[in-house]
């Protein structure tokens, strides 16, 4: 139950973080403790990553900052665990129209469609 909190608090604070970043005036300082905690939990545990990422994109908070989600974590998880996690990332898309939204704006078109192509998908070869 307590990883289960932890993905809801990391998903929260991150969305809340990035709500307020868009209202920052140039000059002000920036918001990133979400942010790092997110990546560090992309980069040390990315089933753990990938569970806060899930709870980001189903939050209706979210679509607010959409643009920033895909470009940002989402597009970095992908680069460095999107094949590793290709059939999960896969069935999500395949259940969630508002991830297929987000998984529009990921920075790397190519690896992003290689991804939820089903000839892609472990299984399915």
């Amino acid at each position: 139950m307590a990883e289960c909190s932890q993905v809801i608090y990391v998903a929260d604070g991150w969305i809340t973080e990035a709500i307020a970043n868009q209202a920052v005036e140039k000059g002000e300082a920036i918001d990133s403790e979400f942010s790092l905690i997110l990546d560090a939990l992309m980069s040390d545990a990315p089933a753990k990553g990938w569970a806060v990422l899930k709870a980001i994109s189903q939050d209706r908070r979210v679509s607010a900052v959409d643009d920033v989600f895909g470009m940002g974590p989402l597009s970095s998880f992908i680069l460095h665990h999107g094949m590793d996690f290709r059939k999960a990332i896969h069935e999500f898309w395949n259940m969630h129209q508002g991830f297929q939204e987000q998984y529009k704006m990921v920075v790397f078109c190519d690896l992003a469609e290689a991804i939820i192509s089903p000839d892609n998908i472990a299984g399915n070869r």
